[in-house]
């Protein structure tokens, strides 16, 4: 499924591809699992293959899980 062109400032226009992208991050994804990471991460969309971020859970994310 191809989706419209965007542009990201300073950069040609490109088509892309969704299929690939959701591929792309599933794998990086597993990649990661399979590498032993344990922390948290946010995946995303990126035009530049930047499909996931780790993340450092905040006092109040603790806060919420302690009181469920």
């Amino acid at each position: 499924m191809l989706t419209p062109l965007f542009q990201v400032s300073g950069t040609p226009l490109a088509r892309v591809d969704l299929n690939k992208v959701r591929e792309a991050k599933r794998f990086a994804v597993l990649q990661a699992q399979h590498e032993g990471c344990l922390g948290s991460f946010k995946s995303f969309d990126s035009l530049f293959g930047n499909y996931i971020v780790p993340v450092t859970p905040s006092d109040d994310f603790f806060e919420q899980i302690a009181k469920k």
